[in-house]
């Protein structure tokens, strides 16, 4: 999740947008922002199963909560769920062979390799 925010508060999706790499991957053309978002509004449960349509007011309050929301603790979070803490992690966005790929518009997947 960490990685994730960073590619994306330095704009490595940005770069060679936008592409066919969902419709690549899935055999399908991604849904537009503008579905996705309606379904969404229809039945926030999907987001969490907590979350249901409420008034203005309670929207407000929603919003407010979450700007006096403490921020995430990626380290304690990654701890708690069991996942390697990386020292020294290379983002996409610094690497010189994914940016190449991404401005040519290819997906840059790890090779595959066989066992001997």
């Amino acid at each position: 999740m960490r990685y994730y925010t960073e590619e994306i508060r330095n704009g490595a999706y940005e770069i060679g947008a936008p592409t066919d790499h969902v419709e690549a991957i899935t055999g399908q053309k991604p849904e537009s922002f503008e579905s996705i978002t309606r379904r969404y509004l229809n039945d926030p449960s999907l987001i969490h199963p907590k979350l249901a349509k409420g008034t203005k007011a309670q929207a407000l309050a929603f919003a407010v909560r979450m700007m006096l929301t403490r921020p995430l603790d990626f380290d304690q979070w990654e701890r708690e769920r069991g996942y390697p803490i990386l020292e020294e992690a290379k983002l996409a966005h610094d690497s010189k062979d994914w940016r190449k790929a991404a401005e040519n518009k290819k997906l840059l997947l790890m090779p595959t390799t066989t066992l001997s």
